[in-house]
């Protein structure tokens, strides 16, 4: 099996190419994720949560830069980029395309 910086990179990678396959091989099927809008339970609102990101935002980037790793944990600083062209369906509602540029640093933590 590959290393913990192996798998989060490729994760973030196939978000970006909207690759909702590979997301589903690479998260367990009791997956949560976390992020300021909302949480995610299970694989199948995790893996309609990223699709909605990259149909939202077709020119979806995720831009890793340091990662640290400890056993089968590793945290990575990363940047998301994008332009919202389409509706977003998020938890609190659906947002309409705003035609906006973002570019928001982050910190994930993958176990």
């Amino acid at each position: 099996m590959a290393d913990a910086k192996t798998q989060s990179r490729r994760l973030f990678a196939a978000i970006s190419r909207g690759d909702v396959e590979t997301i589903r091989e690479l998260c367990s099927s009791n997956v949560v994720h976390v992020e300021a809008g909302g949480t995610f339970h299970g694989i199948d609102e995790v893996a309609a949560h990223f699709q909605s990101m990259s149909s939202a935002f077709p020119d979806l980037e995720i831009v890793v830069g340091r990662q640290v790793e400890e056993g089968d944990t590793v945290v990575t600083e990363m940047r998301f980029t994008g332009t919202q062209t389409a509706p977003l369906a998020t938890p609190q509602g659906v947002l309409p395309p705003s035609g906006r540029h973002v570019d928001l640093p982050g910190c994930v933590l993958h176990t």
